[in-house]
């Protein structure tokens, strides 16, 4: 195995995991393995005594992220996996951006409402995105661009 390869694999992973974590956000956004992420927004934004009503409204917030994340988490693995395979620039660059705008903006909004732990999660996540971003730029950026006039293929996919 290459080391392009392998660390092409290790972003499909990555992203594989984003995407399992977005489904157990959404089937059991109260489970055990949630529980201090939990704790901390609920005290974050009820510091004196946590509402019943609150509890509900984190599942169900935890829930609807899920989806985005699930969603966002099986791109992201189909983009490293095929279009990044064959060192596409632009398969390279989408999963840069999507994860640093993800990064940024996430731990901006986490930081000002004082859910410190989903600012400490980011930087993990992003330090394991960020290294096999860095170890596959040179392969995909040296590699001429795909030609404009390619037709994708009649099949519908790979």
């Amino acid at each position: 195995m290459t080391s392009f390869e392998f660390w092409r694999r290790w972003l499909v992973v990555c992203a594989a995991a984003a995407a399992i974590l977005g489904l157990l956000f959404v089937v059991a956004p109260g489970s055990s393995l949630l529980t201090a992420y939990n704790r901390e927004v609920l005290e974050a934004f009820h510091r004196e005594q946590i509402p019943a009503g609150a509890v509900r409204q984190q599942a169900w917030s935890l829930a609807v992220l899920g989806s985005t994340i699930l969603g966002w988490g099986i791109l992201l693995a189909w983009v490293a996996a095929i279009p990044l395979r064959r060192r596409e620039r632009w398969a390279w660059r989408a999963i840069a951006v999507s994860v640093l705008v993800w990064v940024v903006t996430d731990s901006i909004v986490s930081y000002r409402a004082g859910v410190y732990l989903e600012v400490l999660f980011n930087g993990v996540a992003l330090a394991l995105f960020a290294l096999p971003l860095r170890m596959t730029y040179r392969e995909v950026m040296r590699q001429p661009p795909a030609a404009a006039t390619r037709r994708p293929s009649s099949t519908g996919g790979d």
